[in-house]
């Protein structure tokens, strides 16, 4: 195509194209718009109210310029591109108008950008930006900008970044509940009739969903079913939205403690590499059950909407085209601002608008990893490099952060007023505040794992109260000094407690069962079956109803590798079991 071909029609469709941005989106990149005075949106152009200037040349220049960048991304092409639209309209505004791609024009809109910055207008990091966007656009169009120095622009860096916020654990106490039961509802509702909800107009409520005694109705079910999995799942793995949007049905999946549950390939984009996303295998195991089983919802949801075998693993049903469609930034914006936010608003402790978002939940997750581990760990959990951590991804959540400074600084005061140490100052501290934990501390215990038990389970709060009952039996009877401090390990009890948590997996449920069959074996060391009963008829009660609340499925393995293996190392004889 020719660089200086005059168009003839007022719009020209070869200089129309679309593309997929960094939301997921997609875009049209209407270069026909740079022909015309203030750079207008397309369907103004075709209603004729806009100014044709002698710009065809420079329109086709730009076409070529852009869409020809083989080494670059279309999300990095639309940057561009909007760093061009920009240009040309600030051009245009200017008295008298400013020749567009000039060096006088890049002079003037670098100057304003540092102005605006210097107002407060915009952040100094979206100053760097757009300053290096223009930079790019100039050089894509082989113009030179090394000999352009404008003398009025402060080079400030980017002191005003804000990193990313992490969810505090209230937050994730409003969030997850909901987003968890819009899932599970809806699904319920549409695997019964799949084609029902595909043949609905946009607007045919096909489905309702209850939350706290209240009704909704819904539209548009079998994509709001996608957007919730999208942020639980952005919650469960802690990766980049993109990375999310792109992801596979994995085609085969474990339980098994010692393997992550699920495995999935993705092509991260920026970084020009596959990555693998990893569903349970972050070190922390609070909620497996509701994980394994909405993992394992989401892949039979997405089978029914791509059948594929290749398909989606978070597709997104359109229904005016009644086609799907990869996920993307801009639908689960639709859906927060028309839908969640309008039926559920929720502000966080700082009265701001809490919703969703995958970077926040991404962000909790470096949080979590940094507070008892490295820099290097967290970098390599969520595949960024260390900078990266340190920039955008540690600095915690605010109000938490404003909560830890004042107990840290009361703490302080209290140690140099009163010549305490530092535990009995963090008491008076806690008693001061009414409360039973520092926020620190509880930090500290949301970032902590669950401790492995013996018999197969885990437990949430090793050190809480329970704890202190045990080590206070330990030293009445002798077993420990004053000084020193157990974890909960009371195995018979813990069936009975709230803090137990037990995973959906064969290794841990053959232990259990293991541990089970020690308990039933140990009746003859009994004087009679009433002596049997009160040691450990409440807990095999206990243990059976948990397994009861299991998957029968992993249970059933489970009994299988008892019976073709034995027992687990742990529980190999009576000898095991202490009926004191």
């Amino acid at each position: 195509m020719s660089k200086t071909l005059k168009l003839i029609a007022p719009w020209v469709e070869h200089l129309c194209i679309p593309i997929r941005n960094g939301a997921n989106a997609h875009t049209l990149l209407d270069f026909n718009r740079f022909r015309y005075r203030g750079v207008p949106k397309t369907h103004e152009i075709k209603l004729g109210n806009v100014q044709l200037l002698d710009r065809d040349d420079i329109a086709q220049r730009m076409f070529i310029a852009i869409t020809g960048k083989e080494d670059v991304s279309p999300a990095t092409k639309g940057n561009i591109f909007l760093a061009a639209r920009r240009h040309f309209a600030f051009c245009d505004a200017q008295t008298p108008p400013l020749q567009p791609l000039s060096e006088t024009a890049y002079v003037k809109e670098l100057e304003y950008n540092s102005i605006r910055q210097r107002r407060g207008e915009i952040k100094d990091s979206t100053e760097s930006r757009k300053r290096a966007d223009l930079s790019s656009l100039y050089q894509w169009q082989d113009l030179s900008i090394k000999n352009i120095k404008p003398l009025k622009i402060r080079h400030s860096g980017c002191s005003q970044t804000e990193p990313t916020r992490g969810y505090s654990d209230a937050d994730l106490k409003l969030l997850l509940p909901l987003l968890r039961s819009i899932f599970k509802q809806l699904y319920q509702q549409f695997i019964v009739d799949p084609q029902l909800h595909f043949q609905a107009s946009p607007n045919e409520k096909t489905m309702v969903f209850s939350w706290k005694g209240n009704d909704y109705p819904v539209s548009g079910g079998a994509s709001k079913i996608f957007y919730a999995a999208t942020f639980l799942l952005s919650y469960y793995t802690w990766s980049n939205s993109t990375v999310l949007y792109s992801l596979r049905r994995p085609q085969t999946s474990t339980h098994a403690i010692s393997s992550n549950w699920y495995q999935m390939p993705a092509f991260k984009r920026r970084a020009f590499k596959t990555v693998t996303v990893e569903l349970g295998d972050h070190g922390r195991i609070e909620i497996p059950k509701y994980a394994t089983q909405f993992f394992d919802q989401l892949l039979i949801a997405s089978k029914l909407v791509d059948p594929s075998p290749n398909g989606l693993l978070l597709p997104a049903y359109s229904y005016r085209s009644k086609k799907v469609q990869m996920m993307s930034g801009s639908l689960l914006n639709d859906f927060k601002a028309k839908w969640f936010t309008k039926n559920f608003p929720m502000t966080d402790e700082r009265g701001e608008i809490l919703w969703p978002v995958p970077r926040r939940f991404r962000a909790t997750g470096s949080h979590l990893t940094l507070a008892l581990k490295s820099t290097l760990e967290a970098a390599i959990l969520l595949d960024n490099t260390p900078r990266t951590i340190a920039l955008a991804y540690s600095s915690g959540n605010p109000h938490e952060n404003d909560l830890m400074n004042r107990d840290t600084s009361q703490t302080l005061e209290q140690i140099v007023r009163d010549r305490q140490s530092v535990e009995l100052a963090k008491q008076k501290v806690r008693e001061a505040q009414k409360v039973e934990v520092l926020a620190y501390e509880a930090y500290i215990r949301r970032a902590s794992p669950p401790t492995r038990s013996a018999h197969g389970s885990y437990c949430k709060e090793p050190r809480g109260a329970m704890a202190e009952k045990f080590t206070s039996r330990a030293r009445a009877h002798g077993l420990i000094t004053e000084s020193e401090n157990l974890a909960c390990a009371d195995l018979i009890k813990c069936w009975s407690c709230g803090h137990q948590v037990l995973v959906e997996s064969v290794t841990d449920l053959w232990c259990a069962l293991s541990f089970r069959e020690c308990i039933e074996e140990s009746a003859c060391l009994h004087i009679d079956n009433a002596h049997y009963k009160k040691n450990f008829g409440e807990a095999l009660a206990k243990i059976d109803l948990r397994l009861k609340q299991l998957s029968p499925k992993v249970v059933q393995q489970a009994r299988r590798k008892l019976a073709d293996e034995g027992r687990h190392p742990l529980w190999m004889d009576i000898d095991s079991v202490n009926i004191s």
